[in-house]
């Protein structure tokens, strides 16, 4: 019965480690000066990239994005496409949400402890709390929140003025 699961398990991991492979067929990585990891960016086995992430030279991801095999972006497992993120003195500043059509769908602002202070919604097919209420901010600084039949929030929208720290497009 030993012998059984042990043959069992090992063809388990023979199938898992082919799939994978099938995958991704190449990994190529990029170094700072530093020696810190600059990009890795990951390829099928028709030479199309798979996915691609940046980092910043102190080691923070700054960029992660998925592709099709057309080279356009694809949505992931976690429903975006790409994602941004900017760092002060190690600490995330903001995060920019993608879509599949190359546009910002959703960006978060933190302060420097950490805590989220602003998140914003774009034009997506995602349901988006200030579009299905029909009731946006009208002045800098105002914000509306948003709850279900049994008061529980499901968000908020803000408006300010200034510029966000993320392209509206996705650039590679």
């Amino acid at each position: 019965m030993i012998r059984k699961t042990l043959i069992c398990s090992f063809l388990m991991g023979l199938c898992c480690a082919l799939a994978v492979q099938v995958c991704i067929a190449e990994t190529k990585n990029e170094y700072w000066p530093n020696g810190n990891l600059k990009a890795v960016q990951e390829y099928r086995e028709d030479g199309s990239l798979e996915k691609e992430t940046e980092y910043d030279q102190n080691g923070e991801k700054v960029v992660e994005a998925y592709y099709s095999s057309n080279g356009s972006l694809r949505t992931g497992m976690d429903g975006w496409a790409a994602m941004r993120w900017k760092y002060k003195d190690g600490s995330i500043m903001a995060g920019g949400y993608y879509g599949s059509n190359g546009r910002l769908t959703e960006y978060k602002e933190y302060n420097s402890q950490g805590d989220l202070v602003n998140k914003e919604y774009f034009g997506s097919d995602d349901l988006n709390p200030a579009e299905e209420y029909n009731s946006v901010p009208t002045i800098e600084g105002e914000t509306i929140s948003y709850y279900d039949k049994d008061g529980v929030s499901e968000g908020s929208a803000y408006v300010r003025t200034g510029t966000l720290l993320f392209p509206e497009e996705w650039v590679r």
